[in-house]
């Protein structure tokens, strides 16, 4: 089942599905659940998995957080439609506002980027958005952040309608220092970031989406072979806004793993091992951004692999 970052996924509960990352297994796929069917309309629980959880068989597997978030892993065999986030647009544009039509067209015109690379996800994605309903707009491969919204504020159009700047680049640059890679790396590392934009009384999502199945390599800390083992995590990270990073301990010594992977969940606590597959890089630190990569509890008590 080839997927990208957001697509949607209708199941034979009728339960419809928010697709995180690129990595899935081959018989389960991760995603959020964003509706669930109730008599004669749909609920939005996108922020209250644990309740939807309750509604799905026991096989659609869940990882708890501890607040921050739940993601489910979706077996493909209950899995009736997809919807994919780019044909949404494509199929959808014309059913939405006015407004957020302009939007889009200045936005692409402004910033170049190729309508292809753009899609629709959320409410307008599946057909159950309202009058006062967001819309969310993923962009895919968009390599430079900085100068995409250096592009978007240099424009009186867009710089007006933006509601807020969240400086979603702090982030990149803290991690900059803190692992001594570029900004750019770091964000290549990513697979999203957001900046939020208001017309009228309708709010308007950008989101951006790095990683493709080919992930770009790191202009600096070249790989220098494949990880592959177990190991000790002595330290992580809690950020929901940043990659997920750990601190671990192998045969070879103490390292620093970054994945976005598991941007939703927390794999392991300190003093708990875990199984890794990914790229050591001559500076020491260990990336998970590559189709085959992951990191992993081997303990029993948590959500491992599924079967």
């Amino acid at each position: 089942m080839e997927l990208d970052h957001y697509d949607a996924l209708i199941d034979d509960t009728a339960c419809i599905f928010l697709v995180l990352g690129y990595n899935h297994w081959p018989a389960n796929v991760r995603a959020r659940c964003i509706y669930i069917p109730e008599e004669e309309r749909y609920r939005k629980v996108a922020y209250a998995q644990e309740e939807a959880a309750r509604h799905l068989p026991a096989s659609y597997r869940y990882y708890d957080t501890e607040s921050l978030d739940t993601v489910l892993t979706v077996p493909t065999a209950h899995v009736v439609r997809t919807i994919h986030s780019r044909n949404a647009l494509a199929q959808g544009v014309e059913y939405l506002p006015q407004e957020a039509r302009s939007f889009l067209d200045r936005l692409l015109k402004i910033t170049g980027i190729d309508v292809e690379s753009v899609g629709l996800f959320g409410s307008w994605q599946v057909g159950l958005a309202h009058g006062g309903s967001d819309v969310d707009f993923v962009i895919y491969g968009q390599q430079n952040l900085e100068r995409f919204l250096a592009q978007v504020d240099r424009s009186p159009y867009l710089r007006s309608y933006r509601s807020t700047q969240k400086k979603r680049l702090d982030w990149a640059r803290a991690y900059s220092r803190i692992l001594g890679l570029p900004v750019g790396d770091i964000v290549r590392i990513c697979q999203r970031t957001r900046t939020n934009f208001v017309i009228g009384n309708m709010g308007i999502d950008l989101h951006f989406s790095w990683l493709s199945r080919e992930a770009p390599e790191l202009t600096i800390g070249r790989p220098r072979k494949t990880f592959a083992g177990t190991c000790t995590v002595t330290g992580t990270n809690q950020s929901l806004f940043m990659p997920r990073v750990y601190q671990v301990e192998t045969a070879m010594g103490l390292h620093t793993v970054v994945t976005y992977e598991h941007f939703y969940m927390g794999i392991a606590d300190p003093g708990e091992r875990v199984r890794l597959r990914g790229t050591l890089r001559e500076n020491g630190i260990i990336t998970i951004a590559k189709p085959g990569e992951y990191i992993l509890p081997c303990s029993p008590t948590r959500v491992g692999e599924p079967a």
